[in-house]
């Protein structure tokens, strides 16, 4: 796996599009390579869109702002893309092979109601074994790199 791109989906607290672009920027992998916002409303749209992209100016990052999930994988063009959600038909993140892959998507639902059916079916579902319900969105989304990143180590 060359590179990884976050999707943070369906989000209006702009907190949790502040932590969860700090988690994404935070990473010294060269190969997380950029941070995508689909369907931001409310707050995370008047507030917390102009701080992450003050945010990812500063530090020299890349970030796509888009209104849905079929944008970013229209722009990004991903290899594959793994929707993290807690559903019963999810597979342990552990266990994805990543052989092959040169660009992966990884998306996470930024509200209890992240994704819709159709946006479900845009990837594989893949949950953290660790816990034993999703936790929040920036959390998530660093195990999930963390988890990720260490498995295309091997």
């Amino acid at each position: 796996m060359e590179e990884v791109y976050v999707v943070l989906n369906n989000v209006s607290s702009p907190q949790r599009l502040i932590d969860v672009a700090r988690v994404v920027y935070a990473f010294k992998s060269g190969k997380v390579k950029g941070f995508a916002i689909s369907k931001a409303s409310g707050m995370a749209a008047q507030t917390g869109i102009p701080e992450v992209s003050r945010m990812a100016y500063k530090l020299r990052k890349s970030i796509l702002i888009l209104p849905s999930i079929n944008d970013v994988i229209e722009i990004v063009k991903p290899d594959r893309v793994l929707m993290l959600v807690a559903t019963d038909d999810a597979i342990d993140i552990g266990l994805v092979d990543l052989r092959g892959v040169k660009r992966l998507l990884v998306v996470a639902g930024g509200s209890d109601d992240a994704f819709t059916k159709a946006e479900l079916a845009l990837g594989e579902h893949v949950y953290i074994r660790s816990f034993s319900e999703l936790p929040p969105p920036a959390a998530a989304v660093a195990v999930a790199l963390c988890t990720l990143l260490k498995g295309a180590e091997r």
